[in-house]
């Protein structure tokens, strides 16, 4: 029962919401603020209130009380971004927004990026293998992404885009505090061939990201425990990545049998013996392996309690 295929460790090294795609390698054009640190007010904006300390509840428990109501960063934005016919008057105030020091903004100029540089991507052998099934789901997101750039990004927007390189917003959130941004700058410097201060910079910022507590920005930090290596003492860091997935689950993350993260982690491909198409992925992880998912749940459970209390220092970051 005990395999890593079962886990979503290696799979989550490999991809995730917001990985980079398309980058070209040029400036923004458009006039770009010096990098700084974000301030105490702007870093207090990024920061959730802390979560009443919960008494230890069981995995049961937890999962049939409903999460506790949290602001979800980017909300705002996020719903004009998903939901605009065209992308250039969104960029345009974005821009100005980024250029007055809104972390925010910035990141979502990167997703701008991400999504009009998709159809130059057509060519992904993956994506031929998966659109030979219609009814598989990575056909469907392909097609769904693809006439989503089509439609919102204008060829106007698509030349100003040309001329840029995307990562430089991102690295401009994270510059103005944006926690997501943050946790996917770690995830930049422990995936190149870094150095001591590299590795410094990054538990940085994932130390600082994971106070914002929020679940998209946890899974990021998921996604980046395995290039930390094992703390002393422990064996494995697969148990402790696997807490940090349960702490984005439990923290709002749609984990369920639908969810993108089952999808691309667990259910890819269809067939795989550990997909079942009622089961998410805390179902999934315990029924692959009991023992490693108790271990792992317990640490989670820490991991929150350290958080509650405001013990930052003892997240293993």
């Amino acid at each position: 029962m005990r395999r890593n295929g079962l886990l979503v460790v290696g799979a989550l090294a490999c991809a995730l919401v917001g990985a980079v795609v398309g980058w070209n390698r040029t400036r923004p054009a458009e006039t770009r603020p010096p990098a700084r640190t974000a301030s105490p007010a702007e870093s207090s904006r990024a920061v959730a209130t802390p979560l009443v300390a919960p008494d230890a509840p069981s995995a049961k428990t937890r999962k049939e009380t409903a999460p506790p109501e949290a602001t979800r960063a980017g909300e705002y934005i996020g719903k004009r971004f998903a939901e605009a016919d065209s992308l250039l008057p969104l960029y345009r105030e974005l821009v100005a927004r980024a250029n007055q020091g809104d972390g925010e903004a910035a990141y979502y100029l990167y997703r701008i990026h991400e999504t009009c540089a998709y159809p130059r991507n057509r060519s992904n052998p993956r994506q031929a293998v998966a659109e030979q099934d219609p009814d598989d789901w990575r056909t469907q997101e392909h097609s769904r992404r693809l006439m989503r750039a089509e439609k919102a990004c204008s060829p106007e927007l698509q030349g100003i885009l040309a001329t840029q390189d995307a990562a430089s917003w991102i690295r401009m959130a994270a510059d103005f505090g944006y926690p997501l941004a943050q946790a996917m700058t770690a995830s930049q410097l422990l995936g190149r061939d870094r150095d001591q201060q590299d590795l410094e910079q990054a538990r940085h910022l994932m130390s600082t990201a994971a106070r914002s507590r929020d679940p998209d920005t946890l899974l990021e930090i998921a996604r980046n425990i395995p290039a930390l290596g094992p703390m002393p003492g422990e064996k494995s860091v697969g148990q402790r990545a696997d807490a940090w997935v349960l702490l984005a689950c439990w923290s709002g993350l749609d984990c369920g049998p639908g969810s993108a993260l089952v999808r691309r982690f667990v259910c890819n491909p269809r067939e795989a013996r550990r997909c079942e198409p009622t089961a998410g992925f805390e179902d999934t992880l315990q029924k692959a392996s009991p023992a490693r998912y108790a271990a792992a749940a317990a640490l989670a459970d820490q991991l929150m309690q350290a958080m509650n209390d405001g013990r930052w220092d003892e997240l293993g970051l």
